[in-house]
Protein backbone atom coordinates (compact mmCIF):
# COMPACT_ATOMS: atom_id res chain seq x y z
CA UNK A 1 0.00 0.00 0.00
CA UNK A 2 1.12 3.33 -0.92
CA UNK A 3 1.69 6.52 1.02
CA UNK A 4 -0.86 9.50 0.83
CA UNK A 5 1.24 12.35 -0.49
CA UNK A 6 2.30 14.59 2.07
CA UNK A 7 0.10 17.53 1.33
CA UNK A 8 -2.63 15.41 1.51
CA UNK A 9 -1.17 14.05 4.77
CA UNK A 10 -1.00 17.39 6.09
CA UNK A 11 -4.91 18.15 5.98
CA UNK A 12 -5.99 14.71 7.60
CA UNK A 13 -7.94 14.73 10.79
CA UNK A 14 -5.69 14.57 13.69
CA UNK A 15 -2.58 15.11 11.94
CA UNK A 16 0.09 18.01 12.19
CA UNK A 17 -1.71 20.81 13.61
CA UNK A 18 -4.89 21.02 11.66
CA UNK A 19 -7.32 20.57 14.05
CA UNK A 20 -8.18 23.91 16.54
CA UNK A 21 -7.16 22.44 19.62
CA UNK A 22 -3.21 21.76 18.08
CA UNK A 23 -3.32 25.14 15.93
CA UNK A 24 -0.24 27.23 17.01
CA UNK A 25 -0.67 30.40 19.40
CA UNK A 26 0.22 32.78 16.64
CA UNK A 27 -2.73 31.61 14.16
CA UNK A 28 -5.04 31.76 17.88
CA UNK A 29 -3.71 36.02 18.14
CA UNK A 30 -4.12 36.18 14.43
CA UNK A 31 -7.51 34.97 14.48
CA UNK A 32 -8.71 37.27 17.55
CA UNK A 33 -6.85 40.23 15.81
CA UNK A 34 -8.66 39.63 12.77
CA UNK A 35 -12.14 39.70 15.08
CA UNK A 36 -11.55 42.49 16.92
CA UNK A 37 -10.73 44.65 13.98
CA UNK A 38 -13.87 43.67 12.38
CA UNK A 39 -16.03 44.24 15.64
CA UNK A 40 -14.18 47.98 15.47
CA UNK A 41 -15.18 48.56 12.32
CA UNK A 42 -19.08 47.15 12.83
CA UNK A 43 -18.90 49.83 15.76
CA UNK A 44 -17.38 52.02 14.14
CA UNK A 45 -20.36 51.81 11.18
CA UNK A 46 -22.92 52.03 13.36
CA UNK A 47 -21.68 55.13 15.18
CA UNK A 48 -21.56 57.16 11.63
CA UNK A 49 -25.14 55.52 10.58
CA UNK A 50 -26.14 57.34 14.23
CA UNK A 51 -24.35 60.80 13.88
CA UNK A 52 -25.05 61.11 9.85
CA UNK A 53 -29.13 60.90 11.11
CA UNK A 54 -28.90 62.88 14.25
CA UNK A 55 -28.89 66.89 14.78
CA UNK A 56 -25.81 68.26 16.65
CA UNK A 57 -26.32 71.92 17.57
CA UNK A 58 -23.93 74.29 15.99
CA UNK A 59 -23.94 72.15 13.25
CA UNK A 60 -25.35 74.36 10.41
CA UNK A 61 -27.66 72.26 7.77
CA UNK A 62 -26.00 71.18 4.46
CA UNK A 63 -25.47 73.18 1.89
CA UNK A 64 -27.28 72.39 -1.59
CA UNK A 65 -25.91 72.15 -5.02
CA UNK A 66 -28.90 73.08 -6.79
CA UNK A 67 -28.83 75.88 -9.17
CA UNK A 68 -32.84 76.04 -9.38
CA UNK A 69 -34.16 78.70 -7.73
CA UNK A 70 -38.25 78.47 -8.54
CA UNK A 71 -40.44 80.93 -9.71
CA UNK A 72 -40.54 84.17 -7.76
CA UNK A 73 -43.86 84.45 -5.27
CA UNK A 74 -46.21 86.33 -6.74
CA UNK A 75 -47.61 86.65 -10.11
CA UNK A 76 -45.71 84.73 -12.97
CA UNK A 77 -45.28 86.76 -15.94
CA UNK A 78 -43.89 85.40 -19.28
CA UNK A 79 -40.30 86.76 -18.69
CA UNK A 80 -40.53 84.45 -15.10
CA UNK A 81 -40.68 81.05 -17.41
CA UNK A 82 -38.40 82.17 -19.95
CA UNK A 83 -35.62 82.15 -17.33
CA UNK A 84 -36.33 79.04 -15.34
CA UNK A 85 -33.38 77.08 -15.66
CA UNK A 86 -33.97 73.38 -13.94
CA UNK A 87 -31.03 71.00 -12.60
CA UNK A 88 -30.48 67.83 -14.71
CA UNK A 89 -30.70 64.51 -13.13
CA UNK A 90 -29.26 61.36 -14.18
CA UNK A 91 -32.42 60.61 -16.75
CA UNK A 92 -33.38 64.57 -17.25
CA UNK A 93 -34.27 67.55 -15.65
CA UNK A 94 -35.24 67.34 -11.70
CA UNK A 95 -38.84 65.95 -11.52
CA UNK A 96 -39.48 67.72 -8.48
CA UNK A 97 -38.19 71.11 -10.23
CA UNK A 98 -40.33 70.22 -12.72
CA UNK A 99 -43.64 69.25 -10.71
CA UNK A 100 -43.16 72.49 -8.85
CA UNK A 101 -42.92 74.85 -11.92
CA UNK A 102 -45.66 73.27 -13.22
CA UNK A 103 -47.59 72.99 -10.30
CA UNK A 104 -46.99 76.85 -9.72
CA UNK A 105 -47.81 77.59 -13.82
CA UNK A 106 -51.31 75.56 -13.15
CA UNK A 107 -52.12 77.71 -10.36
CA UNK A 108 -51.21 80.86 -12.34
CA UNK A 109 -53.28 79.97 -15.07
CA UNK A 110 -56.22 79.11 -12.91
CA UNK A 111 -56.25 82.42 -10.93
CA UNK A 112 -56.38 84.34 -15.07
CA UNK A 113 -59.08 82.28 -16.27
CA UNK A 114 -61.08 82.44 -13.32
CA UNK A 115 -60.55 86.42 -13.93
CA UNK A 116 -60.88 86.45 -17.28
CA UNK A 117 -63.99 84.73 -16.75
CA UNK A 118 -65.42 87.30 -14.34
CA UNK A 119 -64.28 90.38 -16.43
CA UNK A 120 -66.50 88.52 -19.39
CA UNK A 121 -69.29 88.17 -17.62
CA UNK A 122 -69.34 91.56 -16.20
CA UNK A 123 -68.75 93.23 -19.29
CA UNK A 124 -72.06 90.88 -20.59
CA UNK A 125 -73.88 92.05 -17.87
CA UNK A 126 -73.02 96.08 -18.88
CA UNK A 127 -73.14 95.66 -22.33
CA UNK A 128 -76.73 94.34 -21.98
CA UNK A 129 -77.97 97.03 -19.84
Amino acid sequence: MTQPKRWLRLWQPGRHGNSLASAPAAYHRLVILLISILGVLAIGVVLAVIASRSAFPGVEAPVSTQSYPGLPAGPVHAEDVEVVKLDLAFRGYRMDQVDAVLGRLREELAVRDHEIDRLRAEEERHGDV
